[in-house]
């Protein structure tokens, strides 16, 4: 199979399902895949290589959604630079897009010109999380952003249901996804992680220096910081437990004004000094041995909102690690912590959640190391690249792609 690719992404902020599944697994295994990626800040059109195989880099003015839904409308989308790609290396099988609307109308252009399968990859549901900060109050310019959502879920939707098959990232979107999305088949696709690393890759003495940690043990948050995650939540349940000889580490906020947010919240409640920031890690070893120094992951995810239907990328990272995990019951990370007896799953309550660390806590090293041990087994069996190839692949296959 030859596949064209068209990421919504930049090579940096590749995560490494691409770069392990679709770059380098399916090689191995006779396929070829092109790609087709957004630029690093202000750079122009030019090629490069991921793993060998033929990448293109191209400039902001492809990705203008506005822009390429007036050439779909006018029939001119054979203008885009994906249609000079895509006859340059034709006989091509297979266009896939991951989220990006302005990519998914060339790809739907593409399959209603040529006849090549059209594959619609969502990993996030844009639309709905601008709907939910312009209703709660989290937009800067609600009125706009209701606007965008709801113009963007339109088109996402119309082009999903012209497509050949649609790759949600859970079983939670698929299900959301299905009430406009009534013509397309849909195959949960989730992601993974490298179940070659173990915590013998990790320095976490390293992370606790660093950061002047000492002996305390770690309750280890790692993600967005964002107004839409409640992170007040956690907060709230520091608050509740104690904390002698124990401290939060949240890892992450790429936007500094989110982590200032909950900084200043943290001292008003009079918790600060059970609270640690990091910032954003660029150095993914050092996430790792974050990972590895942290007595207990959480990931208190919201269930009353489009969260809900989020990949557990980080729960998976935590068992990855042999760290235990307390979350709540969002349903996709519900489902990896019970099927790997990995942890704690509780509802989305400030009162449960703080219990459940305090249950932890009662644990003894024994236990702990126990519960650890059997995530680690669990990812390393069903969410391991190898075993997502071949998922990925037998849904191919079950459509009819690799004929």
């Amino acid at each position: 199979m030859r596949l064209l690719y068209l990421v919504d992404l930049s090579l940096s902020n590749f995560y490494p399902l691409l770069t392990e599944v679709f770059g380098k697994r399916l090689q191995e295994r006779g396929h070829e895949v092109i790609w087709v990626t957004r630029p690093e800040g202000d750079e122009g059109y030019h090629e490069t290589t991921i793993h060998g195989q033929q990448a293109y880099v191209l400039p902001h003015s492809e990705y203008s959604e506005v822009r390429s839904f007036v050439k779909y409308l006018t029939h001119r989308t054979h203008t885009s630079r994906i249609f000079d790609i895509f006859e340059k290396h034709q006989p091509i099988d297979c266009v896939q897009v991951r989220n990006d609307l302005s990519m998914a109308l060339a790809a739907s252009a593409l399959q209603q010109r040529t006849g090549c399968h059209f594959v619609h990859r969502i990993t996030h549901l844009k639309a709905e999380t601008m709907w939910y900060m312009a209703r709660y109050g989290q937009s800067t310019h609600p009125a706009r952003d209701y606007l965008k959502a709801w113009s963007g879920r339109r088109l996402r939707d119309y082009l999903a249901n012209r497509a050949d098959l649609v790759l949600p990232i859970s079983e939670a979107m698929e299900t959301e996804l299905s009430t406009n999305i009534t013509t397309t088949p849909m195959e949960p696709l989730p992601t993974g992680v490298d179940t070659e690393l173990d915590r013998s890759d990790t320095d976490p003495q390293l992370f606790r220096d660093r950061f002047d940690i000492g002996d305390r043990e770690i309750i280890l948050y790692i993600g967005s910081m964002s107004p839409s995650r409640n992170l007040e939540f956690l907060l709230e349940v520091i608050q509740q437990l104690d904390m002698d000889g124990r401290v939060l580490v949240m890892v992450g906020g790429r936007d500094s004004e989110h982590r200032n947010r909950l900084r200043s919240i943290s001292r008003k409640m009079g918790i600060a000094d059970s609270v640690l920031f990091t910032g954003w890690l660029e150095d993914r070893k050092m996430v790792y041995n974050a990972n590895a120094a942290a007595a207990v992951g959480v990931n208190p995810l919201p269930t009353n909102n489009i969260l809900r239907t989020s990949a557990p990328i980080k729960v998976l990272e935590y068992l990855l690690f042999e760290t235990p995990v307390v979350v709540s019951d969002a349903p996709d990370q519900r489902r990896v912590v019970e099927d790997s007896n990995g942890g704690f799953v509780v509802p989305y309550s400030v009162g449960t959640f703080a219990e459940a660390l305090s249950k932890f806590f009662d644990l003894t090293p024994s236990e702990r190391s126990t519960m650890g041990a059997s995530g680690r087994a669990y990812v390393k069996c069903e969410r391991g690249f190898d075993t997502l190839t071949e998922q990925l692949l037998r849904i191919y296959s079950e459509y009819g792609l690799l004929e």
